[in-house]
This record gives C-alpha cells, sequence and structure tokens, in this order.
C-alpha cells in the first residue's frame, strides 16, 4: 500500500474483509501495528491489487481488476466507483 507519510502501510484482504496495518522497523525487528479493519466492505467481489492512502489518513482507496473504492476508515463509509 502507498502511502505519502514516512510510514509503510499494508491492506490484507480475505474475501470481503479488509484490514489495514502499519510497519515499522523496531531496535532489533520489525513491527506490526493494527490500524483497522472492515468485514464485508461493499461491492469487493474481487482481488485488490492496489491501494494508497493520502496525507489525511482518513481515507484509504482500493483497486481491483472491475472498481476503485473510497473508504472513510473513521466512519467505515464507503464509496465504490465503476467503469
Amino acid at each position: 500500500m502507498f502511502s505519502p507519510n514516512e510510514k509503510t502501510e499494508m491492506a490484507i484482504q480475505t474475501g470481503d474483509q479488509v484490514s489495514l496495518f502499519e510497519l515499522s522497523m523496531g531496535e532489533t525487528e520489525p513491527e506490526v501495528k493494527y490500524i483497522w479493519s472492515m468485514e464485508h466492505v461493499p461491492d469487493v467481489e474481487n482481488t485488490i491489487h492496489s491501494g494508497i492512502r493520502f496525507k489525511d489518513d482518513r481515507y484509504m482507496f482500493l483497486v481491483d481488476n472491475t472498481n476503485f473504492y473510497k473508504i472513510d476508515i473513521k466512519t467505515n463509509e464507503t464509496k465504490t466507483y465503476t467503469d
């Protein structure tokens, strides 16, 4: 997942559930911090292949082979953009 902030984030998809984690390097080994998760993301039926977050950490954008999704991770409101 691309994030313009100085951190690395990873989105993990299991069916229509998406979870977001922050990865960082601890003193001796990598650390994983849970950020957010949502079950049953509306309209997600395919495998997500891309994602991005902006400096405003509230929104996450995901892309699969048919749609583009905007997710507000504070309210879990979603918007699906189709062709």
